[in-house]
């Protein structure tokens, strides 16, 4: 990963996929630099993406849960939506990132509360 990285976004299929892409081998831990943000859009386990945000969060780093909402159609038309828990001032930093992905983007405090929003 390059030094220069801000930021890192993954969507993947289930908490098994997140947690060998963010911690296991050569994973997303390894290479991320401490000011970054890794942020995960998938939707997932809430209770596996606060695992794994915890073994960051040993490691001094960041990360976010950012599941992405809309059909096929509204993704294309750039209209997603975005629920993002974990760190404020990590969210304000991609905030313009997010912006780009989609038009709604939404701040939740709470680390997985936007994973267990959407699956609820």
């Amino acid at each position: 990963m390059p030094a220069h990285q801000k930021s890192f976004f993954s969507i993947v299929t289930d908490c098994a996929a997140v947690r060998s892409l963010a911690l296991g081998e050569n994973g997303i831990i390894a290479g991320l630099c401490k000011d970054a943000v890794y942020l995960d859009m998938s939707t997932v386990d809430p209770d596996g993406s606060r695992a794994v945000a915890a073994e960051f969060s040993k490691a001094g780093l960041t990360m976010m849960d950012a599941p992405i909402s809309g059909t096929t159609l509204t993704l294309g038309q750039g209209k997603a939506s975005l629920m993002v828990g974990g760190d404020q001032a990590a969210f304000e930093r991609v905030q313009p990132v997010l912006l780009a992905i989609g038009p709604k983007v939404t701040y939740i405090a709470r680390k997985a509360w936007p994973c267990n929003s959407k699956l609820r």
